[in-house]
């Protein structure tokens, strides 16, 4: 078992995760379905496109993508 980066427990489903493509962090299955807009593509497998973050009026890096 890892501990999640989010909430801190540890829990099994700890991995990697990734938001609009880019790493969100070690974190658990729930945090990141829950703590993010795409859900790190748990939901629908897909995450979210950064034209979307652009939409939003969010900055990213483009090294990130």
């Amino acid at each position: 078992m890892d501990r999640c980066s989010r909430c801190g427990e540890e829990k099994d489903s700890v991995e990697g995760q990734y938001s609009y493509g880019v790493f969100a962090g070690w974190m658990c299955r729930e945090c990141a379905i829950n703590g993010y807009r795409d859900a790190c593509g748990l939901l629908d497998g897909e995450q979210g496109d950064y034209r979307e973050l652009e939409e939003m009026g969010e900055t990213y890096w483009e090294d990130d993508y």
